[in-house]
């Protein structure tokens, strides 16, 4: 009697929009995590920012947000901080329990140029630091 194959689950994947390359970024994200950045997001403070760019970041939180969700945002180093609204583009839930979302400034908001132009300057001097640490720039 020839032997019957065991079935498991079948999964589907549905893409939520499209694909992105890391390195066909419109922008480059910078680690931030040994930088000590915080954000606030929604009503959450204190949350730490994993990675940046001039378009937005990546930061860890406790409260369930949904993928295209925009949120009230602010984040803050140094002399620097601006907030806006973003969208939620990406989830992921962290071994740890966490949640990391990534987040990307909505342009249309009134404060996106200030936000931006902000985010991108942080981007920077987190980039200057960490040349300056490696002995990349003297």
């Amino acid at each position: 009697m020839p032997e019957k194959k065991k079935e498991g689950p079948v999964f589907v994947i549905e893409p939520v929009g499209d694909p992105i390359s890391a390195e066909s970024r419109q922008s480059y994200r910078v680690s931030t995590i040994s930088a000590g950045i915080e954000a606030r997001m929604g009503g959450e403070t204190g949350l730490q920012v994993q990675d940046l760019s001039a378009t937005g970041f990546a930061l860890l939180a406790d409260k369930k947000y949904k993928i295209g969700q925009t949120v009230e945002v602010a984040i803050r180093y140094g002399d620097e901080a601006c907030h806006g609204k973003a969208a939620i583009q990406s989830f992921r839930e962290l071994e740890s329990g966490r949640l990391r979302y990534g987040v990307r400034a909505i342009e249309e908001d009134p404060h996106a140029q200030t936000f931006l132009r902000t985010l991108q300057r942080i981007s920077l001097a987190v980039q200057r630091e960490q040349l300056a640490r490696s002995g990349g720039s003297r």
